[in-house]
């Protein structure tokens, strides 16, 4: 939910029509490409704040009826059918000749596997896409994708940042829009200490786990360094006002436009940076 925050920054380089050509995103990142690449700026609103008002997409009714802490099937195939919160008009998103990376965590293989137009030609296959790259392991179930299982991209190689696959693909230059803070490391998690045992049917997806944390940590300290050789730009939001399990919507509302309010002041330098007038 921390990408409520980010949510907010997308609309205002929607607004200015600050539009790039090569967009990647893993899991809140991922519904925040959705948006962006289909120029949706309500929906944006609608994904990371609104669907809070929701009481089936996450929490104790989650819980009891088998989903997780939050209900991906609901928030990724009902609330996106006609007339729903979420609703897709899929033609936007496949009008944009955009390239666009999806990354989500194949736990049979051991490795983010980045998914783009090559593989998704469906509304269908990017709803399933999008949810196994938000498929957090433990807190929710995984996602099965042409019969292998997946799970949030954030426990690949590049802990959750996918700077690999841009690099990959022979890009030099890069905007960054980031959920945590400067100068924020990311520590063990408590569920990372007990990855064999949560995660006892995929020692892989365990194995990631517990990597996660120094992983997130390589790729921040590559983005820095690349932001001193004056080749990337870290957007790191100053006022995030919530945690990751945040469900109460006018703290997500508020977070929201603080994102929004943060980007729109460093819109300028982003422009400077992109080389656009």
């Amino acid at each position: 939910m921390r990408g409520s925050y980010t949510a907010g920054a997308i609309n205002a380089l929607l607004e200015s029509e600050v539009y790039l050509d090569y967009v990647c995103g893993i899991s809140s990142g991922a519904a925040n490409l959705v948006n962006y690449i289909a120029r949706l700026p309500k929906r944006s609103r609608q994904s990371s704040v609104d669907i809070a008002e929701d009481r089936f997409f996450a929490g104790k009714r989650s819980l009891l009826t088998g989903h997780g802490v939050f209900n991906l099937d609901r928030i990724y195939y009902e609330m996106t059918q006609e007339g729903e919160l979420l609703e897709l008009p899929y033609e936007r998103f496949q009008a944009n000749p955009a390239k666009w990376r999806i990354g989500a965590y194949n736990a049979a293989r051991g490795a983010c596997v980045y998914f783009s137009s090559a593989q998704v030609d469906s509304e269908l296959k990017l709803a399933h896409v999008c949810k196994a790259s938000s498929s957090m392991p433990v807190v929710t179930p995984v996602t099965l994708i042409a019969g292998e299982p997946y799970m949030d991209g954030a426990i690949g190689a590049s802990g959750g940042i996918p700077l690999d696959v841009a690099e990959l693909e022979g890009y030099r230059k890069f905007f960054v829009v980031l959920t945590r803070p400067r100068g924020y490391v990311k520590e063990t998690s408590p569920a990372s200490r007990l990855a064999n045992r949560l995660l006892g049917n995929y020692p892989l997806a365990a194995r990631a786990l517990r990597h996660r944390a120094e992983n997130y940590n390589r790729t921040l300290a590559r983005l820095r360094g690349l932001e001193a050789e004056g080749q990337a730009y870290l957007f790191y939001p100053e006022n995030m006002r919530v945690q990751n399990y945040e469900d109460d919507p006018a703290k997500l509302a508020t977070n929201f436009e603080a994102g929004y309010a943060q980007m729109t002041r460093e819109l300028p330098a982003i422009r400077d940076f992109l080389g656009l007038v």
